[in-house]
């Protein structure tokens, strides 16, 4: 560290001839060069940032090459500004990621688990913080098991980045999966069944349905008696071998258990008989956001067949 203390900075950058101290400037009494002005602040040469910051006075930059010491002195006040540009990047980021969340109803135990893990390793990211928190939170949500697709966690992140695809979303989760070394696991249709089910009590399109087709009175007994039977079906048909999409393959077990307790004779759910039943394949590509062809098929040939 350079204190005041030391003069072996009191010599001109080129001759290395004695200076002369005037009113403003360091003059040499050899070639008559003006110096680096003179500040009344201590000098100092600090290594870290936050040293810096909280000390007061100027700092000392020296710079080795051909054998000649250059001073460079460097004003704290564009110290300060680049340190409050870094800070309020960080912040920034933050506030970006908070709501993101806020938009994806995602849990507050997840939060602060993704952003502790922000402040742990905030120092080895290479990527932009924002990208490294979403895909930081895209594990995390792996790992609580919370239904947040990665159709969804992109469509949302676009707000603060048009570009943001789901292949990057994946390379930033891998990038902080090497870092941070956290065990994720696979999702199973029946994860996913709950989730699917919320939505007839939440969207307003499937309210309007079942006011329509269900029985007020047994409305309760009608999702109950439903997810029974979705749940036998994953559980009897699912081989988590074939390469199902499991998202997709519970709702096709959803979509078929509700036509087989709408075609039932004795139904006590249903004002009447329906063929098609309340969960139609268009309507509820529609709803959930997934392409009626892929739907159709898993119904067609992933869960009919073995009913």
């Amino acid at each position: 560290m350079i204190t005041q203390k030391h003069t072996k900075f009191n010599c001109c950058s080129e001759c290395q001839g004695p200076l002369i101290q005037t009113e403003s400037h360091y003059v040499c009494s050899v070639c008559g060069l003006e110096d680096t002005p003179v500040y009344t602040q201590s000098y100092k040469h600090l290594t870290h940032t936050n040293q810096v910051i909280d000390e007061l006075g100027s700092v000392i930059r020296v710079n080795m090459k051909a054998n000649k010491s250059k001073i460079v002195y460097i004003r704290l006040s564009q110290l300060q500004e680049q340190t409050n540009r870094i800070k309020n990047r960080k912040q920034n980021s933050l506030i970006q990621f908070r709501d993101i969340c806020r938009l994806l109803q995602i849990s507050n135990e997840t939060q602060v688990q993704v952003e502790t893990l922000f402040q742990q390793y905030q120092t080895q990211i290479a990527i932009s913080q924002l990208n490294w928190l979403i895909g930081a939170l895209y594990l995390q949500l792996r790992i609580n098991k919370e239904i947040i697709s990665l159709k969804e966690l992109t469509q949302t992140s676009q707000k603060y980045n048009y570009y943001q695809t789901k292949s990057k979303i994946l390379k930033y989760a891998s990038t902080v999966k090497q870092q941070t070394n956290l065990k994720t696991s696979r999702f199973y249709p029946k994860d996913y069944l709950p989730k699917h089910l919320g939505f007839l009590s939440t969207n307003s399109i499937l309210r309007q349905r079942v006011c329509k087709f269900i029985k007020k009175p047994q409305l309760k007994n009608y999702l109950y008696e439903l997810q029974v039977l979705a749940q036998y079906y994953i559980d009897s048909i699912y081989n988590k071998n074939r390469g199902y999409n499991p998202e997709v393959f519970a709702l096709a077990c959803l979509i078929v258990a509700d036509q087989t307790i709408a075609k039932s004779s004795q139904t006590l759910f249903y004002k009447k008989p329906s063929k098609r039943g309340l969960l139609t394949q268009l309507l509820c590509s529609q709803v959930f956001n997934i392409k009626e062809f892929t739907l159709r098929e898993h119904v067609l040939y992933h869960v009919r067949p073995f009913i």
